[in-house]
């Protein structure tokens, strides 16, 4: 009779230990927030590289774990998933046309709470002859 709560503690423990990260990190994260892009290269000489500074950044989650977001100055729309074992990483892609090719962007987004996380994209642009590209990296902060 002594020790009857060490059970329900030990079980407890285990239950948070076997669903983390995702009971504890897979809150929502649907919301305006700014994305500040912090460094960026390119290989591209008449594309030239993402403009380190803030933007608008429209989170939403769909169905489960799919994810829409939108780069409200450019009109971009990234559509991806949540990753089941842990959603707090976020894998989005996006192609659009521009300067007469197509751009292909891969971002990767690890969210550090429920108001903050980072991220990195790497970009490609071809018009059928030619190649190049870039990448960029950022911090997420959800805006109040």
């Amino acid at each position: 009779m002594k020790n009857k709560i060490f059970p329900y503690i030990l079980i407890t423990a285990a239950s948070l230990l076997l669903c983390a990260p995702s009971c504890l990190m897979a809150g929502e994260y649907d919301g305006i927030w700014t994305a500040t892009v912090t460094k960026a290269s390119s290989t591209c000489k008449t594309i030239g590289k993402a403009i380190e500074g803030d933007y608008t950044a429209e989170i939403k989650q769909g169905d489960g774990l799919t994810m829409v977001m939108t780069i409200k100055e450019t009109g971009t729309v990234f559509q991806g998933v949540r990753i089941k074992a842990d959603p707090r990483i976020i894998m989005l892609r996006a192609s659009f046309l521009r300067e007469a090719g197509v751009v292909s962007q891969k971002v990767n987004i690890e969210m550090t709470d429920q108001n903050s996380g980072k991220g990195n994209a790497s970009w490609s642009w071809s018009d059928g002859l030619m190649i190049c590209g870039g990448n960029y990296e950022f911090i997420l902060k959800r805006n109040k």
